[in-house]
């Protein structure tokens, strides 16, 4: 990750950075805490691959897609975050509800 936070912190103009599972070797509040600061820098285009319900709720993303196999061949549906159901939908392929993601924070 510091090599990323690198990245994000020097580069003199916007770059696309992808991140595949940021959460995979971060404490789960190191993990909010990475995309705090990534949220502090627009002018980069962030695009992140994770099945973490806590790292899809702090990066409040703008898209989701998501990318399915079936018989070696990959698909990409796109979900309409507005839609309740679509974000059902998009948690059951992580494993995860809708209380998993909401409310996380307040979880003792």
């Amino acid at each position: 990750m510091p090599a990323i936070l690198y990245v994000v912190l020097t580069a003199d103009v916007p770059k696309v950075i992808i991140i595949d599972e940021p959460n995979s070797f971060l404490h789960p509040g190191a993990a909010k805490k990475l995309i705090e600061i990534l949220k502090e820098h627009p002018q980069h285009q962030f695009i992140i691959s994770t099945h973490s319900p806590s790292t899809l709720a702090a990066s409040n993303p703008k898209t989701i897609h998501v990318v399915k196999i079936n018989n070696a061949e990959s698909s990409i549906d796109s979900i309409d975050i507005t839609e309740t159901n679509n974000q059902q939908i998009y948690l059951a392929e992580i494993g995860a509800k809708l209380s998993d993601v909401f409310g996380a924070d307040n979880i003792l």
